[in-house]
Order: structure tokens, then C-alpha cells, then sequence
């Protein structure tokens, strides 16, 4: 029986999932953008209580 994906393409398939997980993790975890214009939204710390 011949596999349904060929190894370059699993490898392609998992690397969109990590990066898919990453930006998931990534917006989760980010503040939203300060009222400064200047600034970018920092990181939570697992101490840090959202309001």
C-alpha cells in the first residue's frame, strides 16, 4: 500500500502546524497594544491578572 504523503510534504504539513500553533500561542499569550502609538504589546507573565 503506497503512503498518502510523500516525506517533503508531511514535512511541509507539520511546519505549517508549528508555525499555525506558534501565532496561535503567540496571540494568546501577547497584551493588546498599549494607547502609546509607540509601543508594541508586551508579554503576559503567568503572574500578570488581566483586568
Amino acid at each position: 500500500m503506497e503512503p498518502p504523503f510523500t516525506n517533503l510534504e508531511v514535512t511541509f504539513i507539520l511546519l505549517a502546524f508549528i508555525m499555525l500553533t506558534l501565532f496561535t500561542l503567540a496571540s494568546i499569550y501577547s497584551s493588546p497594544a498599549s494607547e502609546d502609538p509607540g509601543t508594541y504589546g508586551q508579554i503576559l507573565h503567568s503572574t500578570a491578572v488581566c483586568n
